[in-house]
């Protein structure tokens, strides 16, 4: 109904811009407007009503309702799927457990956006790795065009981008079942347009857990945006103290700081320097308390025994 109504509201609207002097013709056009203004009434609460993000289509995304879905897979446990590497070798999700695990989806025919995000990964990986070593963490781009991201596709993307000789970075494929439950796991929102496909520019960080932890959006995000997740959960940092090691990975968690002069992360050791001259400052406070606590305590004491042998006669 509402396709059939539009052509005819968009005749009211037009000639609605157009002054005629006929009585008749301004109470035609008067009647279009309300016929306008009841159509786009009664049809809000369909266009309002919850969908599943990945069930809309061209003029019915709605990036709001694309966000909201985004973020309400934060906590949930990615299922265990199934894929193809570049090399055509078999890898499962839960290969990459244990550890942060960086998920970007692509798809391979991808002119700007992809490749925008592709290479800022390139640049987290790059200073990733010189912060937290290649084997605390790990990156897969996955190609969710499964007609075309085919094993040899996603390895011509990997060397075309650069990025092929990454150890801890795969390149992956999948069929459409896989594709499409994963999409929803991660609340990836995708569909096909003129040009390919409309997408959310969504980077999700998944826990050693298998949990979705964090999602990053646009294509030049900020370093730390997406870094800062990743050393949270290498050292461990987003649950409670519950060992000296634990208290450890903390220290070595707050001694690594972003530079963004640079646009890396180093050690800073200051941080060891202000500890230490803390700790020295409260011995220092202990050490004048007691040592003054002691003298108060003698002299007390040599009074009272000054009293007891020079007695007042």
């Amino acid at each position: 109904m509402a396709k059939a109504v539009r052509p005819f509201l968009f005749f009211c609207v037009y000639n609605g811009r157009m002054t005629f002097s006929s009585p008749l013709f301004l109470i035609a056009q008067k009647l279009c407007w309300l016929l306008a203004a009841g159509f786009f009434i009664f049809s809000a609460p369909v266009q309002a009503k919850s969908v599943d993000p990945t069930e809309l289509k061209g003029a019915d995304y709605n990036n709001k309702t694309a966000l909201e879905f985004s973020q309400s897979a934060i906590g949930r446990v990615v299922g265990d799927y199934a894929f193809k590497d570049s090399k055509g070798q078999a890898v499962k999700l839960s290969d990459f457990r244990g550890k942060p695990l960086i998920v970007s989806l692509i798809y391979t025919n991808c002119l700007y956006t992809c490749a925008m995000i592709t290479n800022r990964l390139d640049d987290v990986h790059r200073v990733a790795d010189d912060a937290l070593g290649e084997s605390r963490y790990s990156i897969v781009t996955i190609g969710f065009d499964v007609a075309n991201d085919t094993p040899g596709k996603m390895a011509e993307y990997a060397r075309i981008n650069g990025v092929d000789g990454a150890g801890n970075w795969r390149f992956l494929s999948a069929d459409a079942a896989t594709i499409k439950g994963l999409t929803k796991d991660l609340g990836f929102v995708y569909f096909p347009s003129d040009d390919g496909f409309t997408h959310l520019a969504q980077t999700t960080v998944i826990d050693a857990d298998g949990k979705v932890f964090r999602q990053i959006y646009g294509e030049t995000f900020k370093l730390p945006v997406l870094i800062d997740g990743v050393k949270d959960l290498v050292f461990n940092t987003t649950k409670p103290f519950s060992s000296f090691e634990n208290l450890a990975n903390k220290i070595r968690l707050f001694s690594i700081v972003y530079d963004p002069k640079n646009d890396v992360y180093r050690y800073d050791y200051s941080i060891f320097a202000h500890m230490a001259g803390g700790g020295l400052a409260i011995l220092g406070m202990i050490w004048f308390i007691v040592s003054n606590t002691i003298k108060i305590r003698r002299r007390r004491k040599d009074a009272k025994n000054s009293a007891a042998h020079h007695p007042v006669s």
